[in-house]
């Protein structure tokens, strides 16, 4: 088994100042993926990701760079009858509204690199960002962003 504390810097931060100073970004370079998808199959349960359709990796660092987690968001599966029925959706409807829904598909904070409720903080940062960036943009299917909730 790997050493974490010889590839990380032990964290020494409390969460009120990891909250002030964490980035998370949105991976687009081939080789951050690959390390994104190494890290996964090393540290999370399910392992790396096979994906299908759209996809959208972010890494979550520190203020020095030094990633914290991975994060990976997925397109929704297009019918699902549980879900549909659950929201009560006909098809126009789920034709139209379907690009708005994603799947977390694998949420990731590296062992020996994490404090208390980070992961909670992290998920409500990326969900105000994610808010901020998405509301008015026009998605690849041609969707709109605009109210998110």
């Amino acid at each position: 088994m790997l050493n974490l504390n010889k590839l990380f810097k032990p964290l020494s931060n409390t969460l009120s100042y990891l909250l002030k100073t964490l980035q998370i970004s949105v991976l687009s370079s081939e080789p951050d993926i690959v390390r994104a998808n190494d890290l996964l199959k090393q540290y999370h349960y399910l392992g790396s990701l096979k994906t299908v359709g759209e996809r959208m990796y972010y890494s979550i660092a520190d203020e020095n760079g030094d990633w914290l987690g991975v994060m990976v968001f997925t397109s929704a599966a297009r019918r699902l009858r549980h879900r549909d029925a659950w929201i009560g959706w006909t098809d126009e409807q789920r034709r139209r509204r379907l690009p708005l829904v994603v799947n977390n598909a694998r949420f990731l904070l590296l062992p020996e690199r994490t404090v208390p409720n980070l992961g909670s903080a992290v998920r409500g940062a990326h969900q105000r960002q994610a808010e901020r960036r998405l509301a008015g943009a026009v998605w690849p299917s041609g969707a709109r962003g605009g109210n998110l909730r």
